[in-house]
């Protein structure tokens, strides 16, 4: 079968404050639809395209044209709720260039909404969960003519009439997926991660899912599923092999299991691998033999989530983790040599401005070469989102409605508890102040430019920063 999948456009500029500068600095790859794709393969021979988000320029028309000439048979599109609009905008483009084509919807946007996205009339299935298994037995069904009753975690409709089969679970043997099929990736474009060099870079997924309940997050996997070692390291050096230099871990908690990533660093360092890395990780999760390690394997960029300087507010939301065990954990990034950056939340549920200036505090004092300090966004399924419904801080399901009645993309709310918006944005305007704007921070990073070229893409940065931050203090 011809298979088209396919990214919605804007989905990292669905109208967060920070998006210009977060833009700016980093361009991922669709991992999850490689997998997809990847798994396919491993079925049957499938003739399979890819446009990704950022192959759009300015409009989801810019698919046509490949939509008339090469008439695939199944469209499959993945789904974030901030820009449904443009997800529905492509499956009517598709139905409308021909309305014999399969079009279904994948992605985490279905955890929250599979009912509202079938309910489409362009749309032909859902894939709710994990999507390999799911994806490929749909393909397969679809090939052969058969029912699609009986495939797990597929909700499709029967003469207009939506069903619903039973959940799939989540695959516990991580090592059986195949390795994502980057090569449908579009050589034009070159993803990077954050401000580095523009140097090949490969996003890796190590583990799915996150015990932990964060109140701002909307994490649907409460279980956590690992690969081993020996798998991720197969990967990595598969990866080098056709260029890639730098390889970025999304995983929700990579560092959860200290005996994994320990393991994968020793892999590295035996392998001597010609490559850097980078990952975001928990600081409760952290010893001094593992940093150790982390900088003899060519570790070069801890993402913390450390969220607030309050103890009080950490028990809250509730991280988890302490302030106690960021200094620590500070302390041995600088001790080895491991460049860290800090994420920070302002304005969280019961948090005052006093405790908001500890936050700032604990970041100049944690001294992470950078640090971002971000709103208490409301996102679906989170329960900050439901505690801002159940507290009138939103007039009704804000996402819900949108669903039901999409048009491009949605600005993601924040949660203001009993400040304005104005305040929060001059909380968070603030922070970055103090933060960034320190001669010895200034001039700490300057000393850190290793080319003309890396000078002018931190410089454009830190312009955007300056206008964020103006425009804020302005509003």
């Amino acid at each position: 079968m011809r298979i088209l999948l396919t990214v919605a456009p804007e989905i990292r500029a669905a109208l967060f404050p920070m998006s210009k500068v977060q833009l700016m600095g980093a361009k991922y790859p669709p991992l999850g639809v490689l997998y997809l794709a990847a798994t396919l393969r491993q079925t049957a021979d499938h003739e399979l395209r890819l446009v990704d988000a950022w192959d759009f320029r300015s409009s989801t028309r810019e698919i046509e044209p490949l939509l008339r000439s090469w008439q695939p048979e199944v469209v499959g599109i993945s789904a974030t709720t901030f820009v449904f609009g443009r997800v529905v905008e492509l499956a009517d483009l598709a139905k409308a260039v021909n309305p014999a084509v399969h079009v279904t919807i994948g992605g985490y946007h279905n955890y929250f909404f599979p009912a509202e996205t079938l309910a489409r009339p362009s749309v032909d299935s859902v894939v709710i969960g994990e999507g390999e298994s799911t994806f490929a037995e749909l393909i397969d069904a679809l090939a052969h003519g058969r029912s699609l009753a009986g495939i797990a975690g597929l909700g499709y409709k029967v003469d207009g009439r939506r069903q619903w089969n039973e959940p799939r679970a989540p695959l516990q043997e991580l090592d059986r997926l195949p390795f994502p099929a980057r090569d449908l990736l579009s050589p034009g474009q070159v993803y990077t991660y954050s401000a580095d060099s523009d140097v090949k870079t490969a996003t890796i997924l190590s583990s799915r899912g996150c015990p932990y309940h964060c109140v701002f997050c909307s994490a649907a996997e409460r279980y956590y599923h690992t690969r081993s070692p020996e798998n991720v390291l197969a990967e990595m050096v598969a990866c080098r092999r056709e260029g890639y230099r730098q390889f970025n871990f999304v995983d929700e908690s990579f560092n959860l299991d200290l005996a994994r990533v320990k393991r994968l660093c020793d892999l590295l360092i035996e392998e001597k691998l010609d490559a850097t890395w980078t990952f975001r990780g928990r600081v409760d999760r952290f010893d001094e033999e593992l940093a150790e390690k982390l900088s003899r394997a060519r570790c070069t960029r801890i993402n913390f989530g450390l969220e607030s300087g309050s103890d009080r507010v950490l028990q809250t939301i509730p991280k988890g983790a302490t302030t106690a065990d960021g200094r620590r954990v500070f302390t041995l990034c600088r001790k080895y040599r491991l460049p860290t950056v800090g994420y920070f939340i302002v304005g969280l549920p019961g948090e005052t401005d006093e405790e908001v200036g500890q936050t700032v505090r604990y970041a100049m004092e944690l001294r992470p070469d950078f640090a971002q300090f971000n709103s208490p966004y409301l996102i679906p399924g989170s329960p900050l989102y439901a505690r801002a419904i159940d507290e009138g801080v939103l007039d009704a399901d804000y996402y819900r409605a949108f669903v039901r009645n999409p048009s491009g993309v949605i600005a993601v709310p924040v949660y203001l508890g009993r400040r304005t918006a104005a305040q929060v944005q001059a909380l968070v305007s603030g922070a970055y102040r103090r933060f960034y704007l320190r001669p010895s921070y200034l001039l700490a990073r300057l000393r850190e430019l290793r080319s003309a070229r890396e000078f002018w893409k931190k410089f454009k940065i830190g312009l955007a920063l300056i206008w964020y931050v103006a425009r804020r203090r302005s509003a």
